[in-house]
């Protein structure tokens, strides 16, 4: 079921998966796959616009490989903070993170679909993560060691990856919240996965949640959402 659902977001970008009933139990799965869309989706889509940036000639390529710097408030006078995307490296994608609104570094772009035009994916079968692979394998999927798994590309031998890496990965991408998003909340999903908590990607009444190698955004729970609530209007 979310495979489908993943498919279908990537064919069209307009796609919602069907809200959630309180007792859906197919509910998580839906929304896990709004997050690995934004990975397959809103990270990798739009070929036009990676086919373009791959041909035309750009002198921002070294901004690409700039550290994150998210910059101060204190520097100027007119602090401008708000979410912006960089590229990163290790990954080779595009993530949020909280502009402080002052100074900073090029690697700071307003859009993910502007981070992707400066910083196009490198044209590469790797394994999650770029991590390195562990060797190669045939059509028949043949050839790893144990531990490892085969991934076959279009053309030609596939790569081995490590296996328990790829689960990690995998993991941190299906974006597991306890608590339901509301369909409100599907309208505007770029930067609910990010690469660590400490970037303060996260939007109102949300909490940010780290896995093994990146990090993801869940509604606040309905506890924590009533106490808020509470306070408030003892507070008036």
């Amino acid at each position: 079921m979310i495979r489908d659902h993943v498919r279908k977001s990537i064919a069209e970008p307009d796609f919602h998966p069907p809200p959630a009933s309180p007792n859906d139990t197919e509910g998580q799965a839906y929304h896990q796959a709004i997050c690995i869309r934004q990975v397959q989706m809103k990270s990798f889509i739009l070929s036009s616009v990676i086919l373009y940036s791959m041909l035309r000639k750009t002198d921002s390529v070294s901004d690409c490989l700039t550290t994150l710097d998210r910059g101060d408030n204190t520097s100027c006078s007119n602090a401008n903070p708000g979410i912006r995307y960089y590229h990163d490296v290790e990954t080779d994608i595009c993530f949020p993170f909280l502009y402080k609104g002052c100074g900073g570094n090029s690697n700071n772009y307003a859009t993910m679909k502007d981070c992707y035009i400066a910083c196009p994916p490198e044209v590469m079968f790797h394994c999650l993560g770029k991590t390195p692979k562990t060797g190669t394998c045939d059509r028949d999927m043949k050839g790893c060691k144990s531990g490892s798994v085969c991934l076959l590309r279009a053309f030609g031998p596939g790569i081995c990856c490590d296996m328990a890496n790829e689960a990690e990965w995998l993991e941190d991408f299906e974006c597991r919240c306890s608590e339901q998003w509301k369909e409100k909340e599907w309208n505007d999903v770029e930067h609910l996965l990010g690469k660590t908590c400490s970037h303060e990607f996260c939007p109102k009444d949300f909490d940010c949640k780290q896995g093994y190698h990146l990090a993801h955004c869940c509604p606040k729970e309905k506890k924590e959402k009533e106490e808020k609530g509470s306070k408030t209007v003892v507070n008036n």
